[in-house]
């Protein structure tokens, strides 16, 4: 499918069936039913220092987004109006250019709180009328080299973790007593060697108490919080690059998909976990971004190669692939349908022939005037010549 990447400055974006962040500092909006891209900004917060790291819904009735940028901005987008409402500074104002790190996670709670992430080894538990750093503000520290952070609305933990930073889960209520789990590296190798630590994706599995974990080291991992085991209950692995997505399967919440930097996607059981289920095709470069739709069986994905892919479910193939002229980090997906009913598309393609044939009355209708505009003129040098000739 070919896209047209517009830049408009008030868009209707209630209609948008995904939202992706870019390198450039854009937010771009796809709907994928009129095939119309479209770009959001704000005058003079766009470019490589505004560069879209990572976005989350504001809220479950997804009427809002927060997006998290290069230069430690939190902006909040509002998807029916598609304009910026409010802005976020994580950074404090003491602090180094060098040492202020980049936001690699955001995630929002249920009473309203927003969570941010940055790769320096900490994570912050903001209100969402802060516009800096306050009194109600809570840093934790966890470790250096953050890179990952999901939470659990339900019961109020955030997991996080990194490159030489394992796995811990914190308590929200309770932050002050530390991590009330903390994982342990895996056994060494078949040659004797330590396994690097390198987590660079966290989610909880829905329905469950467990963690899954993606590592750089190209492992799936799942562990158990309320077992004595600190080490993974489940692992496997894929392919042989890192993997830096993934994303749970709502609508089957036994099942993830990953993808790496090459750009390798499969989906997994996380009941069999050796056995992949299917794998999807199409992307010619590191995927950093994968949603699977909740409502719909679609996958979305996009990446450095500047594409946007959607595949069905059972499908290894792309049904659509967008060119959006950026390189992208991260997307989101709404709840609005993916593709036509085949109502719609017969209904969407009787207008276009009606559309096509008025304009081919209308057509019609202008050579019927041209012809009767020429017997006219041809009428008139008739009478012309004959009274000419009875002057002479």
């Amino acid at each position: 499918m070919s896209l047209t990447d517009l830049a408009e400055d008030k868009p209707s974006s209630n209609v948008s069936n995904v939202w992706i962040g870019s390198r450039t500092g854009l937010l771009k909006s796809v709907d994928l039913i009129k095939k119309v891209a479209t770009n959001h900004y704000e005058d003079k917060n766009y470019g490589k220092e505004n560069e879209i790291t990572c976005m989350c819904w504001k809220s479950p009735d997804k009427s809002g987004m927060l997006t998290a940028h290069q230069n430690g901005i939190v902006r909040t987008f509002q998807t029916v109006s598609g304009n910026f409402r409010s802005d976020l500074s994580t950074r404090a104002p003491n602090v180094a250019e060098g040492e202020r790190g980049t936001l690699c996670s955001i995630r929002t709670t249920d009473d309203e709180r927003i969570i941010t992430a940055s790769n320096k080894g900490n994570f912050c538990v903001w209100k969402h009328n802060d516009v800096t750093a306050g009194d109600d503000t809570i840093t934790v520290q966890t470790g250096d080299n953050l890179s990952c952070l999901d939470c659990n609305r339900g019961d109020n933990l955030v997991a996080c973790g990194g490159k030489e930073n394992p796995l811990k889960i914190y308590d929200l209520n309770n932050l002050d007593a530390g991590p009330v789990f903390k994982s342990k590296n895996v056994k060494h190798d078949w040659l004797q060697l330590r396994v690097p630590i390198w987590v660079t994706g966290v989610q909880f599995i829905p329905q469950t108490s467990k963690v899954l974990t993606v590592t750089g080291t190209h492992n799936i991992r799942v562990y158990d919080p309320h077992s004595n085991a600190k080490r993974p209950v489940l692992e496997t692995r894929f392919s042989e690059y890192p993997i830096v997505s993934s994303t749970m399967v709502e609508r089957k919440p036994h099942q993830v998909v990953v993808a790496n930097t090459h750009g390798d996607c499969a989906a997994f059981d996380i009941r069999k976990m050796k056995q992949i289920v299917k794998s999807y095709k199409g992307s010619k470069g590191s995927i950093r971004g994968l949603v699977s739709h909740e409502k719909l069986p679609y996958l979305l994905s996009c990446g450095l190669d500047r594409h946007l892919y959607v595949h069905h479910e059972g499908e290894s193939k792309p049904r659509q692939k967008v060119y959006l002229k950026s390189q992208l980090n991260c997307l989101l997906a709404s709840d609005l349908p993916i593709e036509e009913t085949p109502e719609e598309e017969s209904d969407r393609k009787r207008k276009v022939e009606d559309e096509a044939s008025g304009e081919k009355d209308v057509w019609d209708e202008l050579d019927e005037n041209a012809n009767l505009s020429s017997e006219s003129d041809t009428d008139d040098d008739d009478d012309t010549d004959s009274k000419k000739a009875k002057l002479s």
